[in-house]
């Protein structure tokens, strides 16, 4: 067994807003998210991937020129029905930029599987502020 690791930086656009927010992020608006991607995981010396960086980037994509919508947040499904052409993605929780990196690192999680040693996903929503979610397999 060897350990390697990549790293992988891509952008998408969407728009979102937060329902339980006090502020002008509880309106629907836009960013050109950043996003990073760092794994290391063990591999057999004839593995030629840790994860093919294309996949990275379909896991990335699927957030592009999208909506993102909470599953919770009715009153958005309602509007957005009336749409015939919105790319919609829904979301177990709310749109920030923290739950955002989880999502897309639990995508990615599943797709290396039991050889990742560690993972960051890296999500920025603005110039001046991202989220991070970090996985350090526990060892045994």
């Amino acid at each position: 067994m060897i350990v390697r690791s990549i790293s992988y930086s891509g952008t998408f656009d969407s728009a979102h807003r937060l329902l339980n927010y006090d502020g002008k992020c509880a309106h629907l608006h836009g960013h050109t998210y950043g996003v990073n991607v760092e794994a290391t995981a063990s591999m057999d010396s004839d593995e030629m991937f840790i994860l093919d960086f294309t996949v990275i980037k379909q896991v990335i994509n699927k957030f592009d020129h999208a909506v993102l919508v909470w599953v919770k947040d009715a009153e958005l499904h309602k509007a957005l029905d009336t749409l015939s052409n919105s790319v919609l993605v829904h979301t177990d929780k709310e749109t920030t930029a923290e739950n955002l990196a989880e999502a897309i690192a639990q995508e990615i999680m599943l797709l290396i599987g039991a050889r990742l040693l560690k993972l960051k996903v890296e999500v920025q929503e603005t110039p001046k502020g991202k989220a991070q979610f970090i996985y350090d397999k526990p060892t045994s």
